[in-house]
């Protein structure tokens, strides 16, 4: 799986690279075999100012449907991340379930329910 990672007016450090990477493979590790691409956006609104104006989208791009998008606002960019890791790993999951129910001629299994 890759994963495109753009930042504007963020600070793209290595740590912060790792975290992305590592939080973002768990959260899609077991949808793998589905995932035909993920785009990681990181902003900050106000740039200098500071504040909580930190807004991370990322987009997953399944192979059986369109694509899944889910965003997140804060001021630490770390938990910003973990939020969305999680929040797009339970939607994804959501999709894939409701492909393979309504169109079982697709047969999609994740990881876990193979």
């Amino acid at each position: 799986m890759r994963l495109d990672i753009r930042s504007r007016n963020v600070a793209l450090t290595s740590e912060l690279r790792q975290h992305i990477d590592r939080r973002v493979g768990q959260a899609l590790n077991r949808f793998e075999q589905h995932v035909g691409s993920v785009r990681i956006a990181l902003t900050d609104v106000n740039g200098p100012k500071g504040g909580p104006d930190k807004v991370c989208r990322l987009t997953v791009v399944l192979a059986a449907c369109d694509q899944v998008a889910v965003t997140e606002y804060g001021s630490n960019l770390f938990r910003i991340v973990d939020r969305v890791a999680d929040r797009v790993k339970q939607r994804v999951s959501s999709v894939l379930e409701k492909v393979r129910r309504f169109d079982p001629a697709r047969s999609i299994r994740t990881a876990e329910s193979s």
